[in-house]
Order: structure tokens, then C-alpha cells, then sequence
């Protein structure tokens, strides 16, 4: 049985395994093709990241981009539901609705702007667990979430280095953000390079996003 507790239309008949575009059907095998295609397309992300909009669509570009070598749900919400240990996430009939409450309130508080280190974990803690448990896609959640808040912050100036945070302590966290919405400060703090908004790295985000709109 997988971690999601039931056979998926997503895996081969009578597997748990992901249907994938190699055709594998050996979960080991899979795993280790998924992590060296995903952690080559991540890298590039740390180079060049997809700045977006902050919102539903801006995760499932960023989605797209790192999964799209192994998986044909690549940028696109799951459409069934899913649960890991206790904690079961987002109805896949509610997943628009309640990511368009989330983010929209992610832009009423204006991206986060102008907040000091203090403030902004505090923020980013609560909207990562939001998007937590929004749990949009059937695989990469985490992924797609780490690389999401790393551009957010990056916007308003602080760096995050997700290599600070190992496995045990970010599934720790996500168990607890279920009913602690301070759950992921801890994770944050450890995790911010600098102390105070560092005023090149938001030029460095501007020039990012102008550079993303003149392609499109």
C-alpha cells in the first residue's frame, strides 16, 4: 500500500506505482529516474525561477516545469483525493475554490511586502500550511511548495536555503501546521540566509520577472 493508503488512477493496474513516461513500474527504479530528472530541473530553477503571480497558476507552471520529464499530470491538479498518515488534504472538487481564497489572501496582505524577518516567517508559515494541506498535485507537493515560498521570498529580499531543513523536521512541521499555523517558523527561520531584506536580491526578482514577461 503506498502513502496515500489506495489504489490510484494515476498508478498501473494493481500497483502503487506511478504511471510515468518511462513505463517503469519498478518503484525503486522510478524514484531514483524521478529524483535525478526533478533535482536537474530544480537547479535550473535556482538560476532562472519562475517568477508568476503568486498564485494557483504560478504553482502548477512551477509544477509543470520540475515534473515534466516524468510525469504526464505534470502542472495539473489532482482529481482524486489523497491523505498521508492522519492528515487528508484539500477534496479535489474544492482545490480551485480554496486555493483561489489562499492566495487571495497572499495578495490582500500585498506578497508580503516591506515585513522584517520576524514577520515574514511568521507570515510564510501560515500560507505554507494553507498550501499544505491544499495538496494540489498527486506528486511533488512538497517540491513544488519549497520552490514556490524560496521566489516569494526572494521577491521581498531574503534568501531561503531549503538544504538548512532536513526530511523528519519539514514532516514534522506538516503534521503539525494541520492545527498550528506557527507550525513552519522554526523551519523558516533556520532556513533564512540573511537577517535584514537584502535590496539587490529584490532587483535581482525584478529583473527575473521582466526578463519571464518579455518571453511570454
Amino acid at each position: 500500500m503506498n502513502k496515500y493508503r489506495s489504489q490510484s488512477k494515476y498508478c498501473y493496474p494493481e500497483t502503487d506505482v506511478l504511471i510515468n513516461k518511462f513505463d517503469e513500474k519498478d518503484q525503486e527504479k522510478l524514484n531514483k529516474l524521478e529524483t535525478t530528472f526533478t533535482t536537474r530541473r530544480i537547479y535550473q530553477l535556482y538560476n532562472k525561477p519562475i517568477t508568476g503571480s503568486f498564485g494557483l497558476k504560478h504553482l502548477q507552471k512551477i509544477h509543470r516545469f520540475i515534473f515534466q520529464d516524468v510525469y504526464s499530470f505534470a502542472g495539473e491538479f489532482r482529481e482524486e483525493q489523497i491523505s498521508k498518515g492522519k492528515t487528508t488534504f484539500a477534496h479535489p472538487l474544492h482545490i480551485q475554490t480554496y486555493g483561489m481564497e489562499i492566495f487571495k489572501e497572499l495578495k490582500n496582505e500585498r506578497f508580503l511586502k516591506d515585513l522584517n524577518k520576524e514577520k515574514i516567517v511568521e507570515r510564510m508559515s501560515y500560507f505554507l500550511g494553507e498550501v499544505n494541506i491544499l495538496h494540489p498535485f498527486r506528486e511533488g507537493n512538497g517540491r513544488v511548495q519549497r520552490e514556490f515560498f524560496r521566489v516569494l521570498a526572494m521577491k521581498n529580499g531574503f534568501e531561503l536555503d531549503w538544504s538548512k531543513v532536513n526530511q523528519s523536521e519539514m514532516i514534522e512541521a506538516s503534521i503539525s501546521s494541520v492545527n498550528d499555523s506557527n507550525a513552519f517558523k522554526n523551519i523558516f527561520m533556520k532556513n533564512i540566509v540573511n537577517e535584514q531584506p537584502d535590496i539587490q536580491l529584490i532587483k535581482q526578482f525584478q529583473s527575473l520577472k521582466k526578463s519571464n514577461e518579455l518571453e511570454l
